[in-house]
C-alpha cells in the first residue's frame, strides 16, 4: 500500500495558491485573501483567477500553471463543477497540499461515475497528497499564522491559546467542537 501523505505542506505551507481569489467584498474569493494577510501569513501568497490583474496588492495569476513555484498549499475556493479540474491543476502544477470548501454535492450525478467526492480523493491519493475538505471551514496554524479559511476568524486570536497542544476544530453543518488530545474541551482564552 502506498504510504499516507505527510501533511507539513498543508499545515506548515511556505507558498500558497489561492483558486478564485477575488476583490469583490463578501465573496469566498475575497475572504480566503483577507484571512492569509489578517493572520500574518508570511510565506508567498499567490492569487489565482484568470479575471484580475491584481488582489490585495499581490499579482495575480491566470491560471495556478502560471505560479512561479509548485505551491505547497492550493486553497479551492471555487464551485463543485469547477473543484476536480481545480485539484487536477493543482497537482499538475506541483501542489504538495489542498484545501476545498466545496460542498461537493452534485446535482445531476452520472450514473456511471463515482461521486465527486470519491473522484477528488482519488486525484489526491494518486498524487500522494493530502486533502482538507470538502464541506468544512479549512484550518488555521497560528505557529504558522496560515488561516486556509475562506470564512472570517476572530480578530483577537493569540498563539498559545491551549499551549502547544495539538488542538482540533471540527465542523458539521451547525454544529462545532473543539477537541484537544481527543477529549471534549470547553475552555477558553482569558484576557
Amino acid at each position: 500500500t502506498a504510504a499516507r501523505p505527510g501533511l507539513e505542506p498543508m499545515f506548515e505551507a511556505r507558498s500558497v495558491a489561492v483558486v478564485g481569489a477575488s476583490v469583490k467584498e463578501g465573496s469566498l474569493g475575497h475572504q480566503m485573501m483577507v484571512e492569509l494577510l489578517r493572520g500574518g501569513y508570511e510565506g508567498a501568497i499567490y492569487p489565482v483567477n484568470p479575471g484580475y490583474a491584481e488582489i490585495l496588492g499581490h499579482p495575480c495569476f491566470s491560471s495556478i500553471a502560471e505560479v512561479p513555484e509548485a505551491p505547497d498549499l492550493a486553497i479551492l475556493g471555487v464551485a463543485n463543477h469547477r473543484v476536480e479540474q481545480a485539484l487536477a491543476d493543482a497537482v499538475a502544477a506541483g501542489a504538495r497540499s489542498a484545501v476545498t470548501f466545496s460542498s461537493l454535492h452534485e446535482d445531476d450525478p452520472e450514473p456511471d461515475r463515482p461521486p465527486l467526492r470519491d473522484r477528488l480523493a482519488t486525484i489526491a491519493r494518486t498524487a500522494g497528497i493530502p486533502l482538507c475538505g470538502g464541506n468544512g471551514m479549512g484550518f488555521l496554524n497560528e505557529d504558522r499564522q496560515l488561516r486556509a479559511t475562506g470564512f472570517a476568524t476572530p480578530d483577537d486570536m493569540r498563539h498559545g491559546c491551549f499551549g502547544r497542544r495539538p488542538v482540533l476544530l471540527e465542523q458539521r453543518g451547525g454544529d462545532l467542537r473543539l477537541f484537544r488530545f481527543g477529549r471534549f474541551t470547553t475552555r477558553r482564552c482569558k484576557g
